[in-house]
């Protein structure tokens, strides 16, 4: 019998702990040569710890590594790396101020006789592994000036640059348009023919099915199943990741829309254009538009976190421009689309990072009534189902879902009229954003209007009761019910240019 090629990565009853969570509980994961690998799972399934043991940032507590059937251990980053494994996180690991050439090299330049850097040398390779991923632009050239995609390529070029057999990609298409995305899946197709390995991390179903051989899931820090993606059904994924049939991801029944709540009229300012819209109490109105549309500026403009030109009025009064506090005063809250930066704060527990906004509330006399504040926290916990072993636990350890449940969480201990959603489930998993567009029903259910701004189109169609389309800064496309919506129509509007107003 001919012998079967050893998998290049073999993880076999890896299992990690940290005080009072059990992580990993002995899972099992392989990568083949020329194999794109994915791993999916719920927020806390393991997916993370997975990540950073395979990158020697954690040591698993058991289990064993191997690596082209060899036993391995990594004691830290740098094992890794000398074993060709090289991590392309979410958060991107570049140096803004440095250039391409340097941050493909960083730690590996290139030098010449008296150790001096061969710049020419440095630019001339980057060139080359830049050109080979489709990437023609100057390696001189500063990464702050570059895309996120074409951050993500400089990533690919920095594993390149080291011989990377083994690539891990987490939630690579978290800030991708989908042109980007099909290059992106472009470049990993040529990895794969000179067999690269690829370990695919995402919450989106359908890019496995576009990209991925096989598909491994984890629930709760054990290993459920690992198959080949053309044997298993979206709904099969869905059902292993968390425990039960997810039968209704988008559970929007039909709300009593009252009064408008929120009116903004030719709002102007960063890369918007007399953009207007109202929202009624009652009501759920997402605003579809591609990466780059404005789509994410606009909550911004409405918020007062940008300068502005225009009216925003909420129940008929004016909201300051550039005053946030005045429009959180009046009843407007926000959730920003890039909560660890915007929203949370890290370093402090859930319980401040909830009553944050609210903590006044809870203050006489300059002295905070921390029964009254832990009270309204563990209400808020208990209310929104947030997974935390306590209201001191630190934000940081939460689970993306998690983490967004307490955001929401943050704005439900003011008295609210509208919410605003910026990328509402942006890198959580499927069942935590079921989730959360239940909490977006029940909201508009009890008279708040709530403001959905998104780049994800089964998203918008879901959810929405109406729907506005953004296209360079400007209003492309309104529909009034999303019964009367097709995907075909709403991302036409949002590419081309064309005006469809019922």
């Amino acid at each position: 019998m001919p012998s079967v090629q050893k998998p290049l990565l073999q993880l076999t009853g890896i299992a990690k702990a940290f005080p009072g969570t059990k992580a990993l509980k002995g899972v099992d994961f392989s990568l083949r040569a020329g194999e794109v690998h994915a791993l999916i799972g719920e927020n806390g399934a393991g997916k993370s710890t997975l990540i950073k043991i395979i990158a020697g940032l954690y040591q698993q507590d058991a289990g064993t590594i191997e690596v082209e059937g060899k036993k391995v251990a990594f004691h830290s980053p740098a094992d890794s790396l000398e074993h060709r494994i090289k991590v392309v996180y979410q958060e991107l690991d570049l140096v803004p101020d440095l250039s391409i050439a340097e941050n493909v090299f960083l730690g590996n330049l290139p030098k010449k006789a008296l150790r001096a850097v061969d710049w020419q040398a440095l630019y001339s390779r980057t060139s080359e592994l830049l050109l080979d991923l489709g990437l023609d632009i100057d390696p001189e050239v500063p990464i702050s000036a570059l895309t996120v995609a074409q951050q993500q390529l400089v990533e690919i070029a920095r594993a390149l640059s080291r011989q990377a057999q083994i690539i891990i990609m987490d939630e690579p298409t978290s800030a991708l348009s989908q042109t980007e995305i099909e290059s992106l899946f472009a470049v990993i197709r040529r990895l794969q023919g000179r067999g690269v390995g690829v370990m695919y991390v995402s919450h989106k179903l359908d890019e496995i099915y576009a990209i991925a051989d096989r598909v491994t899931v984890f629930r709760d820090g054990e290993h459920i199943a690992t198959e080949a993606v053309a044997d298993t059904r979206h709904k099969d994924l869905v059902t292993w990741m968390v425990g039960r049939e997810v039968k209704d991801l988008y559970p929007r029944s039909p709300a009593v829309r009252g009064d408008v709540l929120l009116e903004v009229d030719s709002l102007s300012g960063g890369n918007i254009e007399n953009f207007s819209l109202n929202v009624h109490a009652g009501e759920i109105v997402a605003v579809f538009g591609l990466m780059g549309s404005g789509v994410h500026n606009l909550g911004r403009l409405i918020f007062g976190d940008m300068p502005r030109a225009g009216s925003v009025r909420l129940s008929g009064e004016e909201i300051q421009a550039q005053s946030p506090m005045d429009a959180i005063r009046k009843g407007l809250g926000f959730l920003t689309e890039n909560r660890k930066s915007d929203g949370l704060l890290l370093p402090l527990s859930v319980k401040d990072n909830i009553t944050l906004v609210s903590v006044n509330n809870y203050a006489n006399l300059m002295v905070i009534n921390g029964q009254e504040e832990r009270r309204a926290t563990t209400d808020i916990i208990k209310k929104l189902s947030i997974k935390t072993p306590g209201i001191a636990q630190r934000i940081r350890y939460l689970s993306g879902g998690n983490q967004q449940k307490s955001l929401v969480g943050r704005w439900l201990l003011e008295d609210l009229k509208v919410l605003m959603f910026s990328e509402p489930t942006r890198g959580i998993d499927v069942g935590s954003k079921a989730e959360i567009y239940r909490l977006m029903d029940d909201m508009a259910h009890q008279g708040m209007g709530i403001l959905v701004l998104s780049t994800e189109l089964p998203e918008v169609m879901g959810i929405a009761d109406r729907i506005i389309i953004i296209r360079q800064g400007k209003s492309a496309g309104r529909w009034i019910s999303r019964q009367e919506a097709n995907e075909q129509d709403l991302m036409t509007a949002a590419t081309v240019q064309m005006e469809k107003v019922i």
